[in-house]
């Protein structure tokens, strides 16, 4: 947030009744992400997933697009 102002950063996590709390997700959206993509992306964009199967359970997505040079 201090390198890129503008940045969305958002953390959720579980609060329990035993007084707990555990990582739930985590969402990141850079400023100079944002303003690269709407300056020079064409609107091609993919959208990508999966399961993460290991100790932390979970589906990781991803959101991709093309810029003018493929």
């Amino acid at each position: 947030m201090r390198v890129n102002p503008g940045s969305t950063v958002l953390i959720k996590i579980n609060h329990m009744p035993d007084a707990k709390h555990y990582f739930k997700r985590m969402y990141i959206y850079l400023k100079s992400v944002k303003d690269g993509w709407i300056d020079g992306c064409r609107r091609v964009n993919g959208v990508d997933g999966c399961f993460l199967k290991d100790i932390c359970r979970g589906e990781l997505l991803t959101f991709v697009g093309r810029d003018a040079n493929n």
